[in-house]
């Protein structure tokens, strides 16, 4: 019974993670599950097993996570300097415009 519960969590896992984890993200995820022992109780095993499967999935995603962030603050920063180039421009063209008035 032991192994059953222990390969059925282990390959939800797998089946729910394959697919929008990378590889070492996954395997980090089932080391950690990996350890947590089966004493015959269930309960207690599907308890302790979740618990570890959160804290692990948020510590493998981490460091995705923090380049994400980064790649999107300086991306951000790029849009930020192309609107601010783009206001300038609007502007010396406006003062372009005004100064060719005729009259």
């Amino acid at each position: 019974m032991s192994d059953d519960v222990v390969s059925m969590v282990r390959e939800g896992v797998i089946e729910q993670l394959s697919t929008w984890t990378e590889p070492n993200e996954l395997a980090a995820v089932l080391d950690r599950l990996d350890a947590v022992p089966f004493d015959g109780d269930v309960q207690r095993y599907l308890a302790v097993a979740k618990e570890v499967l959160g804290g692990a999935l948020e510590a493998a995603l981490a460091p995705r996570i923090q380049r994400l962030r980064a790649e999107t603050a300086k991306h951000c920063a790029r849009i930020a300097q192309l609107e601010a180039d783009y206001e300038r421009s609007a502007m010396a063209l406006s003062q372009m415009n005004a100064g060719s008035t005729i009259h």
